[in-house]
């Protein structure tokens, strides 16, 4: 819901890498929001101070009400995703302490410094086919919606057969858990 309060993500994970000291932080980012090279350094110093347990989950825009009513045009859905790939892939070179072209304008190619001593792990959802390639090429671990178990198998069976370079694919699930006084309440919720 837009109307709800929500802290803003990484500000509030800068806060918590002090706070804290054996947790992952992981904070959501979605690429149409933030410039590549403003990104690419908010998350490089919150993860020096939090001492390598960041973790950034990419996504695409599924929100859209959040993008409307922000003024953005939130592509169509294949395209948030290609967008995501070439803006990730800025993200990821300038933490590989890469100069990297940013924008259409011609300026300097830009870099960070310093760059991060580990880049945060990053992770990818999206179970149509854009997201799960996006996945398969660039995350460290596939976000998986809570859903049925045969459903789940077949979503980690496909990417695990995907080709890819580096560390094997890791999988996460978010669970859902409904409580309530009796099952017929439950599963009336569910």
């Amino acid at each position: 819901n837009v109307e709800d309060d929500v802290l803003e993500t990484w500000s509030t994970l800068a806060a918590l890498a002090e706070a804290t000291s054996s947790i992952e932080l992981i904070g959501a980012v979605k690429p149409l929001l933030f410039n590549p090279l403003v990104f690419a350094k908010i998350a490089a110093n919150i993860g020096d101070i939090a001492g390598g347990r960041l973790a950034v989950n990419l996504v695409t825009g599924w929100f859209l009400p959040e993008l409307e009513g922000l003024g953005l045009d939130p592509l169509e859905h294949d395209d948030r995703y290609a967008y995501s790939k070439e803006w990730l892939g800025i993200v990821t070179d300038l933490w590989a302490g890469k100069h990297v072209p940013i924008g259409d304008r011609g300026g300097q190619p830009a870099l960070i410094r310093p760059a991060p001593v580990s880049p945060p792990l990053l992770y990818v959802g999206g179970e149509s086919e854009p997201g799960r390639a996006l996945a398969a090429e660039n995350a460290d671990v596939f976000f998986i919606n809570g859903r049925p178990f045969a459903d789940t198998v077949e979503v980690i069976e496909d990417l695990r057969a995907r080709p890819r370079n580096g560390a094997p694919l890791r999988f996460g699930l978010s669970a859902f858990v409904i409580a309530r006084e009796t099952e017929a309440e439950a599963t009336a919720e569910l």
